[in-house]
């Protein structure tokens, strides 16, 4: 048998450390792309969720007019229409001297619809 030098042990050490770094580099190189392609579940999911709840608002939830009938005060009109989740589509009445969308309705009369709003505001699909 021969025997090994003290200065060759750490030289191998040294080898293996550094094919083990190169290793991990080389798998590094070759995953990151794929990571980058993939879909996010829980956003995709979040979005998916989101656009099956506006859908199902707008053919179950009716959003009353208003006339403003003086000094502040609003009166419904008798008139509905169907829930529009664009900031176009306007109640009738004044918000901080804006009018009044139809998610402020919903958040204003804190209907059922307020957990479908965030779900919508946390995919970004409302555009805030």
């Amino acid at each position: 048998m021969t025997d090994m030098k003290k200065d060759d042990m750490k030289m191998n050490k040294t080898d293996e450390k550094r094919i083990k770094r190169r290793s991990l580099l080389k798998a590094g190189a070759v995953i990151a792309p794929l990571a980058i392609t993939l879909h996010g579940g829980v956003a995709f999911a979040q979005v998916n969720s989101a656009g099956r709840c506006i859908e199902n608002m707008r053919t179950n939830v009716q959003i009353p007019l208003f006339e403003d009938v003086g000094g502040g005060v609003y009166q419904q009109t008798g008139v509905s229409v169907d829930f529009s989740p664009d900031n176009t589509a306007f109640t009738g009445r004044l918000v901080g001297g804006q009018p009044e969308t139809h998610w402020q309705y919903i958040e204003n009369e804190q209907l059922s619809g307020v957990t479908c709003l965030q779900s919508y505001a946390n995919a970004g699909l409302n555009g805030n």
